[in-house]
């Protein structure tokens, strides 16, 4: 995200004003926030879509998340997260998992503060490519903890960051992750690769 005049983030939250050229910590939770926006947005959508949310609530599931790790930042709460990729994959999934009602529907930033607008286009499920639907409907077939753990694992997390996300330990990712790869192995033995998977 290149910062430029129509920026929608707002340059002063609070104390984050440069004191003789040193980056104050209001202003480095800003970029390191910003950093995790710009890496991580469509990476958390498309773990969503593994996961069997559809494009719209995967979207609505990662704002959610994201407007979350904002409030942190605007509180100045953000550098208390240990793991912000886990954190913010944690979030989204758990927003994904909750039932819609007045909890979805409430803002969860002050008003009047702008929030960063992600840059890139998440191609929509007409632009994906007849591979990678195979892969989600192939996906679907596993047990949600081990479609979770495959997905996690697609989207480059370590198995560190998945036991973060997953509350697990990394001994137990280890052990679904081989669940996984047997269940799918044994799957496409029996389709031979074909496009249907069910």
């Amino acid at each position: 995200m290149e910062a430029d005049d129509s920026d929608p983030m707002p340059t002063n939250l609070g104390n984050s004003s440069q004191v003789g050229g040193e980056i104050t910590g209001q202003e480095r939770m800003r970029e390191s926030f910003l950093d995790l926006v710009e890496r991580d947005y469509r990476r958390v959508i498309r773990m969503l879509m593994l996961l069997g949310a559809s494009q719209q609530d995967a979207q609505d599931a990662v704002q959610d998340a994201f407007l979350q790790g904002w409030n942190r930042v605007v509180n100045g709460d953000w550098n208390n997260v240990d793991s912000p990729g886990a954190w913010i994959r944690r979030i989204a999934i758990r927003s994904y998992h909750r039932p819609p009602g007045r909890a979805r529907t409430q803002p969860l930033i002050a008003q009047g503060v702008d929030l960063p607008d992600h840059a890139e286009h998440v191609p929509g499920h007409a632009e994906l490519t007849e591979q990678i639907l195979w892969v989600v409907q192939l996906l679907d077939t596993l047990p949600a903890d081990l479609r979770m753990v495959t997905a996690l694992t697609m989207d480059k997390l370590t198995c560190t960051e998945i036991a973060q996300v997953m509350w697990l330990r990394p001994q137990q990712v280890l052990d679904l992750r081989k669940k996984a790869r047997s269940a799918l192995s044994q799957r496409l033995a029996v389709t031979g690769g074909k496009e249907d998977v069910r």
